[in-house]
């Protein structure tokens, strides 16, 4: 009886490089992936990418740096943290270590429309300056007309439902949490557009179905909500990540 021969799978140690220990929202920055049994060549390599469950990313203009032991990529854009790593060698998927983009950081708010501070009422211009706030659109939904990004982000979210359904035309299903995190809107139903989960000043949480992302990474604009008080802190949250300190409101 004969008995077939595989190789270990590949696995990384570390990374190194532009992206390490996190990469800019943008992308475009270099990853090196540090490990071993990550094969010869190119020829063999597969895939090289990242995200929630690995496959979300992918890392472009791959190259080996050192033959068995170290990757070189370019990162696409992105955000999230605690994202796993994926090098698929000769359809061997390797072990799962973790990567992260990093945290949206504000550099400045203000309100175009009010010199002393927002109405009470709420609905006026909120402009929050930075970078890491993630692209106008998702990276899954590019290149997509409007209506097939809301057909497509229907789906995405109906096989994704765990809770709180809501019927959305036939038997699709969708969390009404994920309805109200997304920030645009098609038909009365918000889809996942981008990486923004929220915009929060002070204890007024701005969901991002009331925010737009103005400039790609550097810029978002919110609508006020209702409220009161001053000195307020402004807080972004991307991808899962929160701005590590707010600015004054």
């Amino acid at each position: 009886m004969q008995s077939g021969i595989n190789y270990a799978p590949p696995f990384i140690t570390h990374t190194s490089g532009e992206a390490s220990p996190a990469a800019a929202t943008p992308g475009d920055e270099t990853l090196i992936l540090h490990g071993a049994n990550l094969g010869e060549s190119t020829l063999t390599l597969e895939r090289v990418s990242w995200g929630a469950d690995g496959g979300e990313f992918a890392g472009r203009d791959c190259f080996m740096v050192e033959a068995h032991s170290a990757i070189q990529c370019t990162t696409s854009e992105g955000a999230g943290r605690g994202l796993r790593i994926d090098v698929v060698v000769d359809g061997i998927r390797s072990a799962a270590p973790r990567t992260s983009f990093r945290a949206p950081e504000i550099s400045g708010v203000s309100a175009p429309t009010r010199a002393n501070g927002f109405s009470t009422r709420g609905g006026e211009q909120l402009v929050i300056d930075g970078r890491n706030f993630g692209n106008a659109t998702h990276e899954l939904y590019k290149g997509l007309t409007l209506d097939e990004v809301a057909r497509q982000a229907i789906l995405d979210i109906a096989q994704n439902s765990s809770s709180d359904p809501l019927g959305v035309g036939g038997n699709q299903v969708v969390t009404l949490d994920e309805l109200s995190r997304r920030s645009m809107d098609v038909g009365g139903y918000g889809v996942a557009f981008t990486y923004l989960d929220s915009v929060t000043v002070g204890p007024y949480m701005m969901p991002a179905s009331m925010c737009n992302i103005t400039q790609e990474h550097a810029q978002i604009q919110c609508n006020t909500l209702q409220g009161v008080g001053a000195g307020h802190r402004a807080i972004v949250s991307v991808g899962g990540q929160d701005s590590q300190s707010g600015s004054s409101s």
